[in-house]
C-alpha cells in the first residue's frame, strides 16, 4: 500500500496595480480567496470594484490624497456584498461619485468619501 502526501503551502501574495495588473478589479479577480494584498499605486482609477466575497486587503501605496477610485456614472465605487469578513480591508483611498455598498462585515479605514452615498 502506498500513500502520497502532498503539501500545499498557502502564502499570501502582494499584487501590484498597475505593475502586475492594469486595473484594480483585474487584481482583485486574480487574488486568492483569502490573505492576498492588492497594493495600488497613486492615480485616478475610473472603475467600479467588487470584492466578490474575497477576504483580501485593498491598500493604496501612498494614501487617499493621491489615490482615487471614481466609478462610472450610476455605479458604486466598491461593492462588498458577498459575505466578506472583517479580513476584507479597504484602506487609503478617496472614493468619489459612487460610494460604497456594504451588506457584509469588511474593515473600511483611512478613506475619504466625496459626493458619495452608502447602503
Amino acid at each position: 500500500m502506498f500513500f502520497v502526501v502532498v503539501g500545499v503551502q498557502c502564502q499570501s501574495r502582494t499584487i501590484r496595480v498597475p505593475a502586475d495588473y492594469s486595473t484594480i478589479q483585474a487584481a482583485i479577480n486574480a487574488a486568492n480567496q483569502t490573505n492576498d494584498t492588492v497594493l495600488v499605486s497613486p492615480g485616478n482609477y475610473n472603475e467600479a470594484l467588487n470584492f466578490n466575497g474575497k477576504s483580501l486587503s485593498l491598500i493604496s501605496l501612498d494614501g487617499p490624497a493621491v489615490t482615487t477610485i471614481s466609478p462610472p456614472s450610476y455605479y458604486w465605487g466598491i461593492i462588498l456584498d458577498s459575505g466578506e469578513t472583517s479580513n476584507a480591508i479597504v484602506c487609503g483611498f478617496t472614493i468619489t461619485n459612487g460610494g460604497i455598498a456594504i451588506s457584509s462585515s469588511p474593515t473600511i479605514v483611512s478613506n475619504i468619501f466625496e459626493n458619495c452615498s452608502t447602503v
